[in-house]
């Protein structure tokens, strides 16, 4: 019955996205035909994922609208005046996204997760003015290989219990070293797709295959000592050489431009690791087995980070300019409020018999057949949850049960925490929380289609890779 329930209710949820366009509608009669099909025919849980998907809910809307509000007051003041000058004497706008999406959003993950990098380079892009398709469709296909260890490891730390490098975390590692040199290409060709220009490969490719290279050296020798580092490391330390290289001098914006332009984005960072370190493990339980609720929640540093910004600015009528910007937040983001709501209800009440129908498919599964189910369930809990982590959460006990100790269960993990990464790429929770951020509109169908061929393609080399070292360890 597990197995209906799960196709009855994806349908609805399908349906409601691409034939009805109204991703909202589609979550909420998934979530109804869940709701009859536990009371009828499952005796499953009701009462308990409705009340955790409700907190999840208020904490998502909570970081969507300071998200929005913090861009907001910043486009308010004309803020990216200077970088959008700067950016245009670039001879090549695509190593322009290249640089905000690859590296920096792979910096933004590694210290904050939660799907904050997509939602602050995607209205930078538009601003700086790339069209809102690719806005969106870039910074969450880009928000890949950095989510395989996320907000400092949290993937591996929560999800896993692995606090220092161990056999998993290395052989992500090493898993995801050729498709990080590979992604660059994949963005170009996502880039050609959503601006439809064509790409002059013989000029561009060796950029690319440096933002590759800049990319995965510092992933691949942090990740192997650390579990928490190596996105921070890749984005940061790797932007460098990059833009050291690939960008002729003479194109590149003065330092105080630079300093000028992100100097919000790095109150929000300071903002962000210091409530973290006070208030990470500080949590409300409201009953056993209930989500805590965590007093560590990035939609209020994003509006903290967004007043000392209008400080900085000696705003006139401070307080009345504020009030201004959070009304005009608030009636921007009504509907999205209402798909992240049903979305969340959805993924909560579908986590019991996702979990039973991954655990029968593992079972039957062949031990070749495995190197591509388990990171296939890995992207679909993402899709589901929003979340690599909770993907994670939801699959890796099944895959240990399943599998024997040693090299087959370490091959196996590292392909979970891959898929679940991807899936970041085409979760309808991401695909609208940065969709919201863009002030024009962006059919959700267009970004879940020209990332799903991208992510096929990171799912293919993953898959060969899987083979081969299975058949090494053997």
């Amino acid at each position: 019955m597990h197995n209906w329930l799960l196709l009855l209710s994806f349908s609805a949820l399908l349906v409601g996205a691409f034939l009805l366009r109204k991703l909202w509608l589609g979550a909420f009669l998934g979530s109804i035909i869940l709701v009859i099909g536990k009371l009828l025919f499952t005796e499953g849980e009701i009462l308990l994922p409705l009340a955790n998907g409700a907190i999840i809910s208020v904490e998502l809307i909570l970081l969507l609208f300071g998200a929005y509000f913090f861009y907001n007051t910043l486009s308010s003041q004309n803020h990216f005046g200077d970088f959008i000058k700067s950016s245009s004497a670039f001879s090549s706008r695509l190593t322009v996204a290249i640089m905000l999406c690859w590296f920096l959003g792979s910096f933004m993950e590694g210290i904050a997760g939660f799907g904050i990098p997509a939602m602050l380079i995607a209205p930078l892009m538009l601003a700086v003015g790339y069209r809102p398709l690719t806005s969106v469709v870039l910074p969450l296909a880009a928000d890949t290989t950095a989510v395989t260890f996320g907000a400092l490891g949290t993937p591996f730390k929560v999800g896993l219990d692995i606090y220092s490098s161990s056999p998993e975390v290395q052989l992500s590692v090493f898993i995801n070293l050729l498709p990080a040199l590979l992604v660059p290409l994949g963005l170009a060709w996502l880039y050609s797709q959503t601006e439809q220009k064509k790409i002059a490969w013989k000029n561009e490719w060796r950029m690319l295959l440096l933002a590759g290279i800049c990319f995965a050296v510092p992933y691949g020798i942090v990740g192997f000592f650390s579990v928490e580092y190596p996105s921070v490391a890749a984005g940061l330390i790797g932007m460098i050489p990059f833009v050291w290289f690939s960008v002729p001098k003479r194109e590149r914006p003065p330092s105080g431009v630079w300093l000028t332009t992100f100097y919000p984005y790095l109150i929000f960072v300071a903002l962000l690791l210091s409530a973290k370190y006070m208030f990470g493990s500080v949590e409300v339980s409201l009953g056993e087995n209930s989500k805590a609720i965590s007093l560590y929640q990035p939609g209020l540093i994003f509006i903290a980070a967004a007043l000392i910004y209008l400080l900085t600015v000696s705003q006139k009528h401070f307080f009345a300019y504020s009030i201004k910007q959070a009304k005009g937040t608030i009636s921007r983001l009504i509907l999205p409020i209402f798909t992240i709501l049903f979305l969340v209800l959805f993924a909560q009440l579908l986590r019991q018999s996702l979990a039973w129908s991954a655990e029968q498919l593992f079972a039957e599964a062949s031990a070749i057949t495995s190197l591509v189910v388990v990171p296939m369930a890995g992207i679909l809990g993402c899709f589901t949850a929003g979340s690599a982590t909770m993907s994670v959460l939801l699959f890796s006990g099944s895959v240990m049960t399943l599998f024997p100790t040693g090299d087959p269960l370490y091959l196996r993990i590292s392909l979970l925490v891959t898929g679940a990464a991807i899936g970041n790429a085409v979760s309808f929770q991401n695909i609208v929380m940065v969709q919201s951020v863009v002030t024009q509109p962006v059919s959700t169908s267009e970004v879940l289609l020209k990332n799903l061929k991208f992510l096929l393609i990171y799912l293919a080399v993953v898959f060969i890779e899987g083979v081969v070292i299975s058949y090494l360890f053997t």
